[in-house]
């Protein structure tokens, strides 16, 4: 699941696409409540996914699974965003490698 979430955040082309998708939900009810309905799936799916993920004996977390997958979701999407923007100031392996590192800070294994 780490690496998964770790290799969509930095794809290029979903990093774009979800910026727009975001930037015409500032500028469109329309899209702002499109958006806000993917948003509320994305989280339920993510969140049964941690559900599923913590239990496991040796899996934690001291966060609940919902609110887990919106700060890696929204953390992640703001370290790719910066990055596709900085370039090569901060390199996508890189930007990869702090994704991973977050959510082996939020999540801990025995």
């Amino acid at each position: 699941m780490r690496d998964a979430i770790a290799d969509l955040m930095t794809d290029h082309d979903w990093i774009v696409l979800r910026a727009e998708f975001e930037a015409g939900a500032l500028r469109s009810e329309c899209i702002r409540q499109r958006f806000v309905e993917v948003h509320r799936q994305q989280i339920r799916d993510g969140g049964e996914l941690v559900r599923d993920l913590l239990r496991s004996p040796e899996v934690t977390s001291k966060l609940k699974p919902d609110d887990f997958i919106t700060v890696i979701i929204n953390l992640a999407h703001g370290l790719a965003v910066t990055q596709r923007i900085l370039g090569a100031e901060l390199s996508q392996k890189s930007t990869r490698t702090l994704i991973q590192s977050l959510f082996d800070h939020l999540i801990s294994s025995a």
